[in-house]
């Protein structure tokens, strides 16, 4: 029981106030008591809770440090093609096609503009045949001479919609897909026009060099076999290369 140290007025257990005088009282001894294992987190007699101060009189409990998930992150483009992320396709990545499977590629497509070539040519030695029968030989000799200009130009028109059309739109020509071939640039994507253009007069201009004309065809053909990158000569002269793809 507090007792007033200004008057002497015993008070009520609990009283903060002397009821006789109104001076503050002092607590009781005892009162004020540290908790213990017992009493941890129960409010003093003062009604102060040290509890409280600490979190109900727990100890808070050591936090977790998240754990990091890296984001995932979908395939690189060209992964099939054996393409580190990014799309950069280094030389040592590519699988480049074999010199047999280029060979059957050229022959097929080969064989496509030879058959137009040779159709083209019966029809307009047909024409001047009948012409020259009725007594038209000139005629007949300006129908020769137009059919190979028509033959030349069907031939050229041929390959450019095959070797240059055909591969910027799908990465391959009528040969090259049936052998499951592929043309790409140096970092694994489709070439351009121009660079599809510039691959092909190369190769038709080696034939059309005089003399050594055919000694520069057959090089050009040849040269996959050793070389590194199993290229070509006009290979090299547009920067492409021909890959595999199954």
């Amino acid at each position: 029981m507090p007792t007033c140290a200004s008057c002497g007025t015993n008070n009520v257990e609990g009283t903060k106030f002397c009821v006789s005088c109104g001076a503050a009282l002092a607590p009781s001894p005892g009162a004020w008591r540290s908790p213990t294992d017992e009493l941890r987190g129960q409010p003093s007699s003062g009604g102060a809770s040290q509890s409280g101060a600490l979190g109900g009189g727990y100890p808070p409990s050591p936090s977790t440090p998240p754990t990091y998930a890296p984001p995932a992150t979908a395939a690189a483009p060209g992964a099939m093609f054996g393409m580190p992320a990014g799309g950069d396709m280094s030389f040592a990545t590519m699988r480049y096609a074999e010199w047999i499977d280029r060979v059957g590629a050229a022959l097929i497509d080969g064989f496509l503009t030879a058959a137009v070539v040779i159709v083209m040519y019966i029809i307009f030695a047909v024409i001047a045949g009948g012409l020259g029968a009725v007594g038209g030989e000139e005629a007949a000799f300006s129908i020769i001479c137009f059919g190979i200009l028509i033959t030349t130009i069907s031939a050229l028109g041929l390959g450019l919609y095959n070797k240059v059309f055909l591969v910027n739109k799908r990465g391959f020509s009528i040969g090259q897909g049936i052998m499951k071939l592929k043309v790409v640039d140096a970092m694994g994507n489709i070439p351009s026009i121009g660079t599809l253009i510039l691959r092909l007069l190369v190769q038709l201009g080696m034939n059309a060099v005089p003399f050594v004309g055919i000694i520069l065809v057959l090089l050009d053909l040849l040269w996959p076999l050793w070389d590194e990158k199993k290229q070509t000569l006009h290979d090299k002269a547009a920067s492409t290369f021909v890959i595999k793809t199954a």
